[in-house]
């Protein structure tokens, strides 16, 4: 096959699953929100007393932001918001708290205690731990419907995507976990 007949192929595969890529969409769109709307009202209730609210609006101020974190330092979702969230690459200033590993030693360690310990400690978990394995098992169940279903060759119903998605599960979750 050719290079353009694979990307016909490709392309009506796409159109035949219209509604597991918006379910996918929703996934993703409500994982987003999970973690916009504290962030939302964190900044509401510390701007809204304060005479800073409009300059805020127009360009952010490095005082202002440094106070933010500082009173609210405890916070995980205040110490991911920094200048960089709102430059062209925001994701890069947050990479190295996924690379260094922690939420992956967070996740082992709990699952450590519940499966050998019998003990169910969920102060491992901070909100950013809980939305990035929320986000994995989403993703690997969303991921795993996909392959399913591409892999066919006829059109498939959501609910072949959703026993799909549940039958390659476990394998793309070690994956991502990994």
């Amino acid at each position: 096959m050719t290079i353009i007949q694979l990307f016909k192929q490709g392309i009506s595969k796409t159109r035949r699953t219209k509604r597991m890529i918006l379910f996918a969409w929703a996934v993703n769109l409500l994982v987003a929100l999970m973690l916009a709307f504290p962030l939302r009202n964190q900044l509401d209730s510390f701007l809204r007393n304060s005479m800073m609210e409009e300059k805020q609006l127009e360009m952010l101020d490095d005082t202002w932001l440094g106070t933010y974190r500082f009173e609210y330092q405890n916070s995980e979702i205040a110490r991911l918001f920094d200048v960089s969230v709102l430059g062209s690459a925001p994701f890069y200033q947050h990479l190295q708290g996924i690379l260094n590993g922690g939420i992956v030693r967070n996740t082992g360690s709990f699952l450590s205690d519940w499966i050998f310990g019998f003990k169910l400690v969920p102060s491992y978990f901070g909100l950013l731990s809980l939305l990035a394995l929320f986000y994995a098992v989403l993703s690997s169940f969303t991921a795993g419907g996909f392959i399913g279903v591409y892999a066919r060759e006829y059109r498939s119903s959501f609910q072949d995507f959703l026993v799909d998605g549940a039958k390659y599960f476990g394998r793309l979750f070690r994956l991502s976990i990994m």
